[in-house]
């Protein structure tokens, strides 16, 4: 990839997604997966709708979690079908919104949540809607980077209340249908030991709900969790080893009714795909450290900055080579007015000068609207889709204030 043309061209800094890469791990994925599964997409790892449209039109249904990503689901022209509503505190009109545009396929954080999802349904009478549970199994999962459920969590419904209460989790609508269940153990799973232990937790809960409700599921969500190297070097992982061993598992909990199985991915699809481009503003001295000033931060690449999860990163760098100049240390930082917004902090290389393009790997997934992005005002990126080597879509996010009241 041309950065130095990109950006003469775009302006710096840049996001640029290889489509190529997209569809190479979903087919990847796809393979590594039995035959009956159904990949959807998590749109928060990145709603571009390029990108959605891609993933859509190789087979993927995708998962969304908010209008925001109803609204990009849908202008990447996927059917409304083909969309899950996911995650906790849908509000009434995120329901109605939902249902107005026609995605009518849920999973249910809790008793309230489903008797909120019939009342939404009193206005769509016509409509058949088609629910999961999202359960809280008893049993949490191993080799978790971030675990959501087998502990306290405010995802999912505690399974010991479904199995002590079960009849107020029965639907009491005659267009409101619970169709199965969803489990999602947690997220950045890097052994196939662990990650298969997951998936085996979710179809134990599974037959467990099934029988404590008398429900024969026709769909379970068992989530996802699969792995992928974030801001640095490392490939992506292979998932050839998990086909025969997810395959088993299925056929030992459902032997004779095979439901619908679905698996989530966000990160693993899309994250290989992205690189940050962005270029040296500055270079000083202050005492005895080396700084260089880029005109991207942790607005641009915050990696859930907000969440407290700042991570360290592993620079690709690009620039002219300067093999006869000495090597030194040098930090990293970006354009924003807090010294958190630093990137690296020892990174030996030769000397940066201003112009040098500094290039980071590994930042499709959770990256732009992963960030800070709202703070110091500071425009957004441009975003480039390349396909097959030749740019097809050059974009970029406009924040902007919507006055609603005139007072």
């Amino acid at each position: 990839m041309d950065y130095k043309d990109l950006i003469g061209s775009y302006g710096s800094p840049l996001y640029v997604y290889d489509i190529n890469k997209v569809i190479a791990a979903y087919q990847h994925l796809q393979t590594c997966l039995p035959p009956e599964a159904a990949i959807f997409y998590s749109v928060k790892a990145n709603p571009h709708p390029f990108i959605i449209r891609q993933l859509y039109d190789c087979g993927a249904g995708v998962e969304v979690s908010s209008p925001g990503e109803i609204h990009a689901a849908l202008q990447a022209g996927v059917a409304a079908e083909r969309c899950l509503f996911t995650g906790p505190g849908k509000s009434i009109s995120d329901l109605e919104f939902s249902l107005h545009k026609g995605i009518a396929f849920f999973s249910v954080e809790s008793e309230m949540e489903l008797r909120r999802i019939e009342k939404a349904a009193d206005n769509f009478p016509a409509t058949e809607i088609s629910l999961l549970l999202r359960i809280n199994p008893v049993q949490a999962a191993r080799g978790i980077s971030l675990t959501m459920m087998g502990k306290d969590s405010q995802f999912g419904i505690d399974e010991a209340l479904i199995i002590s209460y079960p009849e107020r989790f029965k639907s009491r609508k005659k267009n409101v249908a619970i169709v199965g269940f969803h489990t999602y153990m947690g997220s950045n799973i890097t052994t196939i030991a662990h990650l298969t232990e997951a998936f085996e937790i979710g179809l134990q809960c599974a037959c467990r709900m099934g029988n404590a409700l008398n429900i024969k599921p026709e769909v379970i969500n068992l989530g996802g969790g699969f792995w992928h190297p974030f801001a640095n070097n490392e490939p992506s992982p292979r998932y050839e080893p998990l086909q025969p061993v997810v395959a088993a598992l299925l056929a030992r909990y459902f032997p004779n009714h095979r439901p619908r199985f679905i698996f989530e991915s966000g990160r693993f699809l899309v994250g290989a795909s992205g690189c940050l481009a962005t270029t040296v503003q500055d270079v000083k001295w202050c005492r005895n450290t080396q700084y260089g000033i880029l005109d991207s931060g942790i607005n641009h690449l915050g990696g859930m900055a907000g969440l407290r999860r700042v991570p360290r990163y592993e620079i690709d760098i690009h620039k002219e080579d300067k093999a006869h100049e000495p090597l030194s240390c040098w930090v990293l930082a970006g354009p924003l007015c807090t010294p958190l917004d630093v990137f690296t902090y020892d990174i030996t290389t030769t000397p940066f000068f201003c112009g040098d393009i500094i290039v980071i790997k590994n930042v499709g997934a959770y990256s732009l609207t992963a960030s800070l992005i709202g703070f110091l005002s500071f425009e957004p990126p441009v975003e480039i889709c390349v396909l097959d080597g030749t740019v097809c879509e050059v974009s970029k996010l406009e924040i902007n204030r919507k006055k609603i009241a005139y007072i």
